[in-house]
């Protein structure tokens, strides 16, 4: 677990180092706004007073599109987005609400790749640029699991498992060659128990679902590694990996 410092002395400390794009809740803005402007107004005061608390000011994250902020914070705003919409599912939809440009560099490296199978190394790479966490790829003969788990020694909420592979699957719908020989995933794993909001992750990935898992992952068709993203370009790509590097 992370430590976390701060009080009435002192605004919170996140002691880890561990740091996170804002643009990783890009989508939640995107829920919220659909939930109503009551949802909105709650989570705007809530966030002020977050990011009181750990010492960041508001006009600074907005004035600076490159900051980062603590992982502590970034879980501090998860439970404010949940509560604002009173929704235990809200990370788990607003990682289906991620559009085209949300994670911006990131987004358009991996998605300027030729096929999913590079994309997904490629994101691979480069996940730290948005968050603290891992992503691997465990290649089977037939089937495949694209693992996800936030770095060891960080906390690690289920929420954050639950909009991590939500965003990743819509991530990849949005840049794939969609055609006929498109294949859906196997199944898609969680490694926490099954929650109270468990019917809505079939009904949202549109496949099983299973908790209690060893690894949070997405199972797909081994085949599908080769399919091709819709925006490759090589030469792009090249740009790209140099401002991410």
């Amino acid at each position: 677990m992370q430590q976390v410092t701060g009080g009435p002395d002192g605004p919170a400390r996140d002691v880890s180092g561990a740091t996170v794009s804002p643009t990783a809740l890009a989508p939640f803005m995107r829920l919220l706004e659909e939930a109503g402007p009551a949802p909105v107004q709650l989570a705007f005061d809530r966030s002020l007073a977050v990011l009181e608390r750990w010492g960041i000011a508001a006009v600074d994250l907005e004035a600076d599109p490159t900051m980062r902020v603590p992982h502590g914070l970034a879980i501090d705003m998860f439970e404010v987005f949940q509560d604002a919409t009173g929704d235990p599912a809200a990370p788990l939809r607003a990682g289906f609400k991620l559009q085209r440009g949300d994670y911006e560099l990131l987004e358009y490296l991996c998605g300027s790749c030729s096929t999913l199978g590079a994309s997904i190394a490629c994101l691979s790479h480069y996940y730290p640029l948005l968050i603290a966490a891992e992503l691997s790829l465990e290649r089977g003969e037939e089937r495949s699991e694209v693992r996800f788990r936030i770095t060891p020694g960080l906390a690690a909420p289920s929420a954050m498992n639950e909009f991590a592979l939500a965003s990743n699957f819509a991530m990849s719908i949005l840049h794939l060659e969609l055609n006929e020989h498109v294949l859906p995933p196997i199944e898609v794993t969680f490694t926490h128990a099954a929650p109270s909001h468990a019917p809505v992750f079939e009904e949202l990935f549109g496949v099983p679902v299973r908790f209690g898992a060893p690894h949070n992952a997405l199972v797909i068709h081994t085949r599908m590694l080769s399919h091709p993203l819709r925006d490759a370009d090589p030469v792009l790509h090249a740009v790209l990996k140099r401002l991410a590097d």
